[in-house]
């Protein structure tokens, strides 16, 4: 069964990392796998922020307070994640991970680009949502694409929303972690969210016409209709 996702090209090396974790807590090793887990979160969060931020301010040209609005975004992003990710870690055991790693192989990919069959990670999207963004896109390369802003806004919100739900919220609840940490958590997830809304609200309104159709073709690239996780743990 396929699943809709919005997702993101990443490196030969988060894959591999990550495969390894996962085989690793699977197969019950005694050797802790906290650092291991550590540098697959710190790999994933700077591919993850690649693929969905820092990309655009090529592919839209973007120049001065735009860019500079984005990288700064992307900042907020990485300490909060590699925070919590610090935080939550650093007293794990092999099983409490397990989890975890169960959750993380359910959003790696295979996506065929142009013949080539590439890794990329996912962020699961309702059918709705999936529906929601086709139509965005078609408005986007449609006349006047500029009266498609407020739905950019409302579509990328909600994106967002599920971003941190999956890679943040679910894994949190999945570790089990203590009160302290829930805390931290979902202030982390308030300072993401937060940074996204005020990005999004400066910097849409300000693209022409030719910006919403390169953002519309991003989006488009980004969004796998017929995604399915990788068979990581049969495969070992």
């Amino acid at each position: 069964m396929t699943q809709p996702f919005v997702a993101f090209p990443c490196s030969s090396e988060l894959r591999t990392e990550t495969e390894k974790l996962i085989i690793n807590l699977h197969a019950g090793v005694d050797e802790p796998q906290r650092q291991l887990a550590m540098s697959t979160i710190d790999l994933l969060i700077e591919d993850l922020l690649n693929g969905f931020l820092l990309n655009l301010i090529e592919v839209l040209e973007m120049k001065n307070f735009m860019a500079k609005l984005v990288r700064s975004t992307a900042g907020t992003i990485n300490k909060a994640g590699t925070s919590i990710a610090s935080a939550s870690l650093k007293k794990m055991d092999n099983l409490q991970l397990r989890p975890m790693g169960e959750h993380v192989a359910g959003l790696m990919l295979d996506v065929e680009v142009e013949g080539d069959v590439q890794p990329w990670m996912g962020v699961p999207v309702t059918d709705g949502l999936s529906t929601e963004i086709k139509a965005l896109l078609a408005g986007l390369r449609g006349e006047t694409p500029s009266e498609y802003i407020p739905v950019a806004m409302g579509v990328l919100d909600q994106l967002t929303d599920q971003a941190v739900e999956v890679y943040i919220n679910d894994s949190v609840r999945l570790l089990e972690v203590g009160i302290v940490l829930r805390k931290m958590a979902g202030a982390a997830t308030s300072a993401v969210k937060g940074a996204m809304r005020l990005m999004l609200k400066k910097t849409l309104p300000d693209l022409d016409d030719n910006q919403l159709r390169a953002l519309a073709d991003y989006i488009d690239h980004l969004h796998i209709t017929d995604g399915e996780p990788v068979k990581i743990i049969e495969v070992a």
